[in-house]
């Protein structure tokens, strides 16, 4: 649960809730989004959202820990980078 994921191609849909509490989040996530950045987020490495592949999809996993590494490293990309997550 250390990766955060881009989605390359597809269509996903979400639902948050734990365990058998699950609501429709109505998010359909889209080729180019960004899902699953709690790693990016200190403290907040719970994830509460089930994706559902409404199409083929296809991810890119990015490594959380080493890309906060990185952006501690660079105030700038991470700056800039957080701004587009926000």
């Amino acid at each position: 649960m250390d990766d955060f994921y881009v989605l390359a191609d597809g269509v996903v849909r979400f639902t948050l809730g734990l365990g058998k509490r699950e609501t429709m989040a109505g998010d359909i996530i889209r080729r180019g989004d960004v899902v699953g950045w709690a790693p990016l987020v200190e403290g907040h490495t719970r994830r509460i959202a089930t994706a559902y592949c409404l199409t083929p999809c296809e991810v890119v996993a990015i490594d959380g820990g080493a890309l906060t590494r990185l952006m501690e490293s660079d105030a700038a990309l991470g700056y800039g980078l957080m701004k587009k997550l926000a």
